[in-house]
Formats: structure tokens, sequence, C-alpha cells
């Protein structure tokens, strides 16, 4: 699993351990539950961030079934299982929210109902490992229903399976949706994301297996400014577009011995303020199409002389704990449903390889049309795609100063990365970006496929790479001021480029090209 989807399964696993604010919220559970007739309340005095919700005895709930309907059964990857502790009890009002769904099919004509199949796919006690794909395989083995699937977070780093998507199309599990999105609903479906979502789980044949969901595949690079010191130093936060509007206010922060700019040495995307992607570890020039050395491009060592200013003077952290709250801005990758990511100061380019968490239609399923039918609609019918991602007011959520707080003993599907339905159409919670949607629209708009996406080298040209790939994540701390046992950039920037040319670099660059340039031919 590559550093992306690492993170990705890292926020998802963390996600439901937020807690959002307010110790001040100390209304009482009668004030802000309300309950259903079908659920017993018990006074337990235990919300989220001391909401004080009533606990809902949502285990003695069941399903509804409908007769005459289809069924169609959906695999998420939703952990509802493993996320809870004696100490801290996190229920889901798993029950409660499918039957929502279902009247709301029910209520609108719908021929159909669906029963979400919950499966966390890693034990946080144990260290046991659950893939989606076990589970699958084993759901078709046993002749049970499968109709829509998440293929899963994948988490090889754990010793999972890596790339759960291509996985999934490679043994033949997934339909080719192609055909339904020429249907109103797909259509719809379709149109609601960028094409540069849909790119990625498009395969070599044209076909499109899935929906990742990922929305943010390429992160252009977003300055993320700090409130409350940006009021504390009178920053007029409109004004700043650029690193280079906020050096007066850092420097007042450096007269204090404070560091004001967060690069963070855990961001492996500085290399895009330059205008390059990576492949295979090596640096692609997006607006000419050419691999070429970055420490010798003329914007690239403008931003590393830049950064090394900025770490003369003082401006610079790279450790977010030590930098705590007395930063005023940090260069962060955009991540729209979670932190305002509308200050872009990069383009973002679509180049990880591995794929996880897509969600598609089985290639087993007997109803393929019906289930195509429920997935266009959890992505694009707001008001069902509400019920699931917050559920009701006053037993899913309570409302403090216009935000919904989730009530941790009746949880939501509030997982932006595992969550059923689209989270982006959705109303935000406390956990998400107030401005999603907009945030969302601008990152799609600064988004890029990578030139060399997709390309595949030969064993010994990638054998090259490896070499020259190693001398540039020696020296990538230059990207956020670190010169580790050089005394200047220009030392680190001679010794970095005598590496890499005792390692090949013109060779290797030569070479790339020209399978790159035969790859484009096709």
């Amino acid at each position: 699993m590559g550093k992306k989807e690492y993170l990705a399964c890292l926020i998802s696993l963390v996600m439901l351990g937020l807690t959002a604010c307010s110790d001040n919220a100390n209304k009482t559970g009668s004030e802000v539950s309300s309950g259903t007739s079908s659920a017993e309340e018990k006074d337990y005095g235990y919300g989220f961030d001391k909401f004080g919700f009533s606990r809902f005895d949502v285990e003695t709930a069941e399903s509804l079934t409908y007769e005459n309907k289809t069924k169609i059964v959906y695999l998420t990857n939703y952990d509802t299982t493993f996320t809870t502790t004696d100490d801290d009890p996190r229920i889901y009002d798993e029950i409660y929210i499918e039957n929502t769904v279902n009247e709301y099919l029910d209520k609108n004509g719908y021929d159909f109902y669906v029963d979400f199949v919950m499966n966390g796919e890693f034990d946080f006690k144990t260290g046991e490992l659950y893939p989606n794909m076990d589970v699958y395989e084993s759901m078709l083995k046993n002749n049970e229903q499968v109709d829509i699937v998440n293929t899963g977070l994948g988490m090889s780093a754990l010793g999972g399976y890596g790339d759960t998507f291509n996985l999934f199309v490679e043994r033949g599990y997934l339909e080719p949706l192609n055909d339904y999105f020429q249907t109103d609903s797909g259509k719809a479906f379709y149109d609601g994301f960028d094409g540069i979502v849909w790119k990625q789980t498009t395969c070599a044949d044209g076909m499109i297996y899935g929906k990742t969901t990922d929305y943010t595949l390429a992160q252009p690079l977003v300055l993320l400014l700090n409130g409350d010191v940006c009021n504390e130093y009178g920053v007029n936060t409109d004004d700043i577009q650029s690193l280079e509007d906020l050096e007066p206010y850092l420097q007042s922060l450096a007269d204090e011995g404070k560091r004001g700019l967060l690069l963070d040495s855990t961001c492996e995307l500085y290399y895009e303020m330059a205008g390059f992607c990576r492949y295979k570890g090596v640096y692609i020039n997006a607006e000419t199409g050419l691999a070429e050395n970055i420490f010798e491009n003329e914007k690239a060592l403008k931003y590393l002389k830049t950064v090394y200013e900025y770490s003369q003077n003082g401006y610079i952290s790279n450790n977010v704990d030590i930098a705590n709250d007395a930063y005023i801005c940090s260069l962060s990758p955009a991540m729209p449903l979670y932190y305002d990511s509308s200050k872009i100061v990069s383009s973002g380019y679509l180049q990880q390889e591995e794929l996880n968490g897509v969600v598609g239609i089985s290639s087993s399923s007997k109803n393929k049309e019906t289930a195509f039918e429920l997935l266009a609609l959890l992505n694009t019918d707001e008001e069902l795609a509400n019920i699931i991602y917050n559920g009701a007011e006053g037993r899913n959520y309570a409302v403090k100063d216009g935000e919904k707080y989730p009530n941790k003993n009746a949880l939501p599907f509030y997982d932006v990365a595992a969550t059923m339905t689209n989270s982006i159409i959705a109303e935000s919670n406390s956990q998400d970006n107030q401005s999603k949607r907009e945030d969302i629209a601008i990152c799609w708009e600064h988004s890029e496929v990578s030139p060399f996406y997709g390309l595949e080298v030969s064993d010994d040209l990638a054998e090259k790479l490896e070499k020259t790939a190693a001398v540039y994540d020696d020296f990538y701390g230059l990207f956020y001021g670190d010169y580790g046992e050089y005394q200047s950039l220009d030392e680190a920037l001679f010794a970095a480029n005598e590496q890499l040319k005792a390692a090949g670099i013109d060779e290797v660059l030569n070479e790339l090209n020209e399978q790159h340039g035969k790859f484009d031919k096709e």
C-alpha cells in the first residue's frame, strides 16, 4: 500500500476516534433525544462530546424486510465492531439507519431494499486482518448473495492485500459500468464527479469498474491557515495567496522566536510546488511531459532557494508536534472533505499506482441493473445521503452553533473513507470541512493526470530507476528545509547531483523518456 493509501487507511481508523469540541454543551438527554417507538431508551448520560444523549438500545432493533421487493446486499468495509472499547463505547445505529434507508426507498416507489453487510477489516486489539477480499470470496464460496462490494483498504503495510481494486478486476469480480452510465440515473451518477475520479477506475480495456471512495485522487498543495494565530497577528486571510504573502507575518513570529510556517516532513508532495509529479521515484515535468533532473530545473531551484531562505530566517518548522499551535500556516496536501482546501498553490497530479476502497457491482450479482440503480441513488440523492451520513437529529446527532455533532451512542455512518453514500453531497457534520463541496470543486479544477500515468517500463529500466530514486529520497529534505549534514543548499545540491550522476541519471532519464514516447503513441 502506497503512502497515500496508508494515510487514507489511518484517517479511516482515526476519524471515528475524533472529538470535535464543546465541553460546554451540557444539555440533558431529554433536551436532545427524541427516539422512536421501536427503540427502547435508557438514561445513560453519555454522548458525543458530553451532549448527554440518552442511549438507544440499538441491539434490540430488527431489520425491515419487504416481500415482493428485490433485496440488494452491499458488502461494505465500515468498521462497526473494532473501534469500540469498554472504556470508550461507540455504538452504531446500524439497524435504525438501514431501516430508515429502506423506508425512504419504499416511500419513493423503488422496488428494492438494501442489506448493508459491515466488515471491519482490522482488529485493533489482536492485530488480525479481515480483508474484504477474503470476506467476498468466502461469500461466493458459500453461495451467499452479494451485489455491491467495496474492495477494501487492503492494508498491505499490515500484511493484507495491496491494490485491491485491480486485484478485484484481475479476478473478474467487478462488473464494467460503462453501459449503465448511459441510463438517466447513470448519467447523473457519472456527471456528479470530475473525470479524474473515473480515470483511476478505468482499466486498459476502457471499461470503468467502480467508483473510488477517495475523491482527492490528485492532491494539490494548499495554504492551511491557523485562524487563531492569524487573528493574533492581524492577518487578513483574504490577502494570503502565496508563501511570499506570508513573509511579513513570518518575520514577526521569528522576531519572537517562533517558527510560523509548518512544512511537515511526512508530506511527500512538495515537489508539486515546482510543477512536477513523480514516477517510480524520479521527477516528471508536468508542463513538458518529460522526466528530468528536478535539481537542475529553474522553477524547482527557485522554490528550493525560497525554502532555504525561510529556513535560515527561522520561519520553518518540520514537526507538527513541536510547531503545535504557534504556526501561522502549513503547506499541506489538499483534503477538502476534512479541512479548508481553498487556498491552492500548486496543481495536483493523478499518479498513484495502487488503488483501494473502490465500490462496484459484483460480477456474481443476479440483480446487476437494480444494484447499479441503488449505487447511483446512494451517490446522487442528497436526502438519502443525509440519512446514512448524518442520521436523525436528536437521535444520531445534535446541532450546536449550526454544526451537527454525532452521538457516540447511536452513530451514523459518517466516516468519509468508508461510508456507503456520497459524503460530498451529504450535509457537513462537526468532523467535516464545512465548505467541502466548494473546496472539492476547486481541487478538481487544479488536478490533472500525470503524463506518465499508466506507463509500464522494462524490468531493466525499473531496476535503474530504483537507484536514482534512492538518491532523490535521500535529498527530499531539501523540499521542506532539512539539509542534514550539509551546511547550505548549494552544498547539498552539489552532493545530490554528484550522486545522481554516479547512479546514471542521464542515461536513466533518456531511456525513460524514450519508453514513454513509445507508450504515448500507442
